[in-house]
């Protein structure tokens, strides 16, 4: 086919010459029309035995081969011409980058004509005024006064940046302030502080700075001797809360190495914490548990295990653990561990059931054991649970994604899928099937498993054992359950949270109501009540305000409540959960006889036992929270607000903040990353010594020559 095309191409070339020549541009024709030195030289010998082989004029044959080189030449004319357009169009472009003279002629001899080509921008380099216009987006008059380039425009980006933050600010301030006169303020407040920055109505010369925190002896100590940690030869007779803080402050330097493990492991400790192992092989991971599984090891806790941690090392270690225990495995002594009741062994990616079941067989009285970050671990070894740790309290399988949903309803529920029988079969069936009967607090964060179809099935749960008699509450799965933890579940929605928030709700109502008294028989003490949920923690969760409506309704307060990320929830629908745990808790606090009053409390009030109520709060990242939800919580649970996360809610004024800072005596952090609006006048401004505001911009900007004696220690 090419071919044929050809001889089309070269006929309609040799049937009208002057019509090709004519499509050739003037400016090409000119340049192109005089062939190469190399292409004389091969027309010249095609030519030479052209005429030699080429038969006698009058014999029709020499028009045709005359055709043929008109055609060929007219093929590079045409290819000539697609270069000069290709050299026109980079030279337009490159109009973004480098400065031209119009009449500035390259090797090739095509500067002026890729100008021309270029039309009105390739003229427009010979004229400053338009080349200034051209070159704005870098910096204007300036930017053209000089070639531009990726550096020089980067450059011109950042001398520009405190300009630009300059007009971002005052957008905002501006928009602030429109939106403030549109709607009435809900919040009122000014800076107590008067020679802060923001106290007056003009802005501020120099920026306020809070009081120097000096740190503690025992922070300063520990970051001493962790920074000299290599030259230390034992920690004999420091205490175990020493201990600890001197492994997070080497893990904060990254210096914690297997020596320096061995040393924290040395003389046998109560409580053992490394938080960073990931320097420990497998030999060093060895040697730490040899040392640290002691019969009278009450705390074990490792970070970052994965690297040293594995099956293998594992069993070794729990083999070596009986043997010193002199046959602890036999049947009816007593276990290698008796007093081991915290667990933790985080990002132990090597780790499957094997090593796991090896290691818990040492310990059959843990309370509490967490395994974030575990992938092998997989749904035999959770539903072994029941028979290895009887009573476990806390379990931890955060982003432990081998867990399918029947291992968790085994061992929550002691059945695969969450369906038993009448109340009369219950005490059958939980003869049959074991289930972990004081567990409080469940942490599925990052689960594929932890849907609305487990949520549902803990609903159901908690429905049973609200509706049994007090005789089989004991003994009902589920019925201690107070801390949840879903963040970052992509199946949980609506559906599942209101199912549980309504099953807990009515769990408790009955509970309250068992636990009363009884006026026929005062003297009998009331069954073990159920305590409620306490903790629930949702951050991420593509839920909307009808959890909120549900959390709304909730009879007992909660202590903590997490919903960072969940962009779908309104400030009206966040005010109203947030006025009626307050509301909760006032009738708690009613019920143990405590006042309750409006007004700030004093400093020995703020040092006692905090009140029930709301302590912690997290909504970072929710978009539509705003001065609703904070003036819903001064007015709801001023007196037991602990914790405050409202980073990146650039929707709650500043003024709201220095409030909730003024009205909060409990309130110890105001976490408010990513709220540029938040200045100084907050930030110096509020008169709670207790509050400390972290991430706010204000924060970190260095501070002024003359105030070099109030730094900042800590």
């Amino acid at each position: 086919m090419p071919p044929r095309r050809s001889r089309s191409r070269n006929a309609e070339a040799a049937a009208d010459p002057a019509a090709a020549a004519a499509a050739v541009p003037v400016e090409d024709a000119e340049e192109q029309a005089r062939p190469s030195a190399r292409q004389r030289t091969g027309d010249a010998a095609q030519g030479d035995a052209g005429d030699a082989a080429a038969p006698a004029p009058g014999r029709g044959e020499g028009e045709p081969r005359r055709g043929q080189a008109l055609a060929d030449h007219s093929r590079l004319l045409q290819d000539g011409g697609r270069r000069a357009e290709a050299h026109a169009r980079a030279v337009a472009r490159a109009a973004h980058f480098a400065v031209f003279d119009e009449g500035e002629e390259d090797d090739g001899g095509l500067g002026a004509r890729g100008a021309r080509a270029g039309g009105d921008r390739g003229r427009s380099y010979a004229d400053p005024d338009a080349a200034a216009a051209n070159a704005a987006h870098v910096g204007g008059e300036r930017a053209a006064a000089r070639e531009l380039g990726m550096w020089a425009t980067s450059q011109a980006l950042l001398e520009g940046r405190d300009a630009a933050a300059a007009a971002r600010r005052a957008a905002a301030a501006a928009k602030g302030e429109a939106a403030a006169a549109e709607a009435p303020a809900l919040i009122r407040w000014a800076p107590a502080k008067r020679g802060v920055a923001g106290a007056a109505a003009a802005a501020p010369a120099t920026p306020a700075l809070r009081p120097s925190r000096v740190p503690s002896l025992l922070k300063m100590t520990a970051a001493l001797v962790a920074e000299n940690l290599d030259v230390v030869e034992s920690l004999e007779g420091v205490p175990d809360g020493a201990r600890a803080a001197v492994a997070r402050a080497a893990a904060a330097r990254r210096t914690l190495d297997a020596a320096g493990a061995s040393l924290l492991v040395a003389n046998r400790p109560a409580e053992v914490f490394v938080p960073d192992a990931s320097k420990l092989d497998a030999a060093a991971m060895l040697a730490l548990l040899a040392e640290a599984l002691h019969p009278g090891v009450e705390r074990l806790e490792l970070g970052f295990c994965g690297r040293g941690l594995g099956d293998s090392t594992a069993a070794s270690a729990a083999d070596k653990v009986k043997k010193g225990a002199g046959g602890g495995s036999s049947e009816g002594a007593s276990p290698p561990l008796p007093l081991l009741s915290h667990l933790r062994l985080g990002g132990a990616y090597r780790l499957s059931d094997r090593g796991l079941s090896a290691l818990l067989s040492l310990c059959p009285s843990l309370r509490s054991l967490a395994l974030p970050q575990a992938p092998k671990v997989t749904g035999a070894a959770v539903a072994a649970l029941p028979r290895l740790v009887p009573a476990l309290r806390v379990l931890d399988l955060a982003h432990c994604r081998g867990i399918d949903s029947g291992a968790l309803l085994s061992a929550l529920l002691g059945r695969p899928g969450g369906e038993g029988g009448g109340e009369g079969e219950g005490e059958k069936e939980q003869g049959e099937n074991s289930f972990l009967a004081e567990i409080e607090e469940i942490v599925l964060d990052g689960l594929p498993a932890a849907d609305d179809a487990l949520l549902l099935e803990i609903a159901r749960a908690l429905s049973s054992s609200a509706s049994s008699s007090p005789k089989m509450n004991r003994n009902l799965p589920l019925s201690r359950l107070s801390r949840v933890s879903l963040r970052q579940c992509s199946g949980v929605s609506d559906a599942g949270v209101v199912a549980l928030l309504e099953a807990a709700s009515s769990a408790a109502a009955a509970a309250a109501a068992a636990a009363a008294p009884s006026s026929s028989s005062p003297s009998v003490s009331p069954p073990p009540r159920y305590l409620g949920l306490t903790s629930l923690a949702l951050d991420g969760c593509p839920i909307s305000d009808a959890s909120l409506e549900a959390l709304s309704r909730f009879p007992q307060p909660l202590s903590r409540l997490a919903l960072a990320g969940c962009k779908n929830l309104g400030d009206e629908a966040l005010a109203l959960a947030a006025e009626s745990l307050g509301v909760a808790g006032g009738k708690r606090t009613t019920e143990r006889a405590a006042t309750a009053s409006a007004a700030p409390a004093d400093d020995g009030d703020a040092d006692g036992e905090a009140p029930p109520g709301l302590r912690s709060l997290s909504v970072a990242g929710v978009p539509r929270a705003g001065e609703r939800l904070v003036a819903a919580l001064l007015r709801s649970c001023p007196r037991s607000l602990e914790d405050v996360d409202v980073s990146w809610c650039r929707a709650v004024p500043s003024r709201a903040l220095g409030a909730l800072a003024d009205g909060c005596p409990r309130l110890r952090s105001l976490t408010s990353y990513g709220c540029t609006h938040v200045g100084t006048e907050v930030v110096g401004g509020h008169s709670n010594p207790r509050t400390v505001f972290v991430g706010a911009s204000s924060m970190r900007e260095p501070p002024a020559k003359d105030a070099a004696a109030a730094l900042v220690l800590e």
